[in-house]
């Protein structure tokens, strides 16, 4: 995190409600959506690769792209525009 994006001491971050975030440069974003039952079964949907458009999200692709598999959209099916 750059300095300049740091809090201040006395600011209102921890007064109130607040997201502090930074820039990192990830070679691909992945998501995993699961849940649990209230009878404790839990289960998963598989990895989900993410693509973003000027940093917000523009497609999920399932089932993602495996590494050594051309990256990013590869595996074309399955696309879901949020």
């Amino acid at each position: 995190m750059r300095p300049s994006v740091r809090p201040r001491p006395g600011s209102a971050i921890g007064k109130q409600e607040a997201v502090l975030e930074a820039f990192i440069d990830f070679d691909r974003e992945i998501s995993v959506v699961a849940a649990r039952g209230e009878d404790g079964e839990f289960v998963h949907y598989g990895a989900i690769e993410n693509q973003h458009s000027r940093h917000i999200l523009d497609v999920s692709i399932a089932p993602r792209a495996r590494v050594g598999e051309g990256g990013s959209g590869s595996r074309g099916t399955g696309a879901l525009r949020p």
